[in-house]
């Protein structure tokens, strides 16, 4: 495909060393945004951008902000690129926690007959606590995240995503608006309920979301649903990471009755001060994030198989 356009997306919450610059296939993360940008010699005009989008926003194409640049084609619109920026952040999730999130959105056409300038938000991301911090990624983490890009391309999707040019993006919906969840197989309905939890500060609907993404992974039956989840959750863990069965196992039980208050309207009814219930978002974060990680990187492609493929892995590495 002819290159064609250009999008400028600013990142905030990252902290990469003095004049960084990550190269992949079709974008580039870096904090010499400026510099990079006359390196490729692509179609960025400051004048024609302080223009269109204003001081306020010209002020920000500066050396020393992290950005990603990225290398657009004729045929894919602002929304496809939204898309795409949300599954890189969604990848530096599973190398740590973190609340990496984009600013301003600045889609730049290379003809601006065809295709207008366009200015957009995404939403906020939070840490598995609920705030907002910056985070530093080093030059290994960035190799993670390569990697990890390229596992995903091994993995089968039967998704037909309907971008329209007239659908506007920016916020939290936008994939639901482009994507049939019917057309979700399980990972991939895992993966969305991460993007939830990660786009919400409040604890409570935090861990409600932890919990749907394990028992999308684990339950295969209506029935004892959270004694399954959290027996196959302790299971799974001790199998690849050679975590505790038994703590593990209290602690998924502690976390649905979190959930369960919470989704009914309840009174939180526990002993949790302050600094207990971050510790619980955080410990269930980095459960998520190792259950995924062991999924999606050991090409354990039964998870996408039939309830069947999934009972029978659990017979094989158990009983509980």
């Amino acid at each position: 495909m002819e290159q064609s356009h250009i999008c400028l997306v600013e990142i905030r919450g990252m902290e990469i060393a003095e004049k960084s610059l990550v190269a992949f296939q079709n974008y580039t993360i870096t904090n010499y945004v400026v510099t990079r940008l006359k390196e490729l010699e692509l179609h960025y005009d400051s004048g024609k951008f302080l223009e269109i989008f204003g001081s306020g926003d010209s002020s920000k194409i500066k050396d020393g902000n992290v950005f990603m640049i990225v290398n657009v084609f004729k045929d894919f619109n602002q929304n496809q690129i939204q898309n795409h920026v949300l599954s890189v952040l969604t990848n530096l999730w599973r190398i740590k926690d973190n609340s990496v999130h984009t600013g301003q959105f600045f889609y730049i056409p290379c003809d601006p007959k065809g295709t207008d300038y366009y200015r957009g938000t995404m939403p906020i991301i939070y840490n598995s606590i609920g705030s907002i911090n910056t985070t530093h990624f080093s030059p290994s983490d960035f190799t993670n995240l390569l990697s990890y890009v390229r596992e995903l391309q091994n993995w089968p999707s039967k998704l037909q995503v309907d971008y329209s040019k007239e659908m506007e993006g920016g916020e939290l919906g936008l994939w639901q608006k482009v994507i049939n969840y019917k057309d979700l197989h399980r990972v991939e309905r895992s993966m969305a309920f991460i993007t939830n939890a990660r786009s919400v500060g409040l604890l409570p609907l935090k861990i409600t979301n932890y919990i749907a993404c394990l028992e999308c992974l684990f339950s295969t039956s209506d029935r004892f649903v959270k004694r399954n989840t959290s027996e196959r959750t302790s299971l799974f863990l001790v199998h690849h990471n050679t975590a505790d069965k038994v703590p593990t196992h209290n602690f998924i039980q502690e976390c649905y009755k979190i959930r369960s208050q919470y989704i009914h309207g309840a009174e939180l009814e526990n002993d949790l001060n302050y600094e207990e219930f971050n510790s619980v978002s955080i410990d269930l974060d980095e459960i998520c994030r190792k259950v995924m990680n062991n999924i999606l990187s050991k090409g354990l492609f039964l998870f996408i198989g039939s309830k069947t493929d999934i009972d029978n892995y659990f017979d094989g590495i158990g009983p509980y």
